[in-house]
């Protein structure tokens, strides 16, 4: 998920990179302390980061992410 995400957004379709990864990133309850989720958390900041103030991400995806 981390390099499709990765991928998109090198292709200029960083919406539907960030979409694609905050949506499978919200289905975990558990394991982020696993690299993968950390790597997902990291790709996550970076593309939120610019608009944070408009809050892009999903309510379940956001609590995920700063419950890492």
């Amino acid at each position: 998920m981390v390099s499709l995400s990765r991928l998109w957004q090198q292709q200029s379709k960083k919406e539907g990179a960030r979409k694609l990864l905050a949506e499978i990133y919200g289905w975990f309850t558990e394991g982020f302390d696993t690299p993968d989720l950390q790597e997902a958390k990291a790709l996550l900041n970076e593309s939120d980061t610019p608009r944070k103030a408009g809050g892009l991400m999903s309510g379940a995806a956001s609590k995920a992410v700063t419950r890492v």
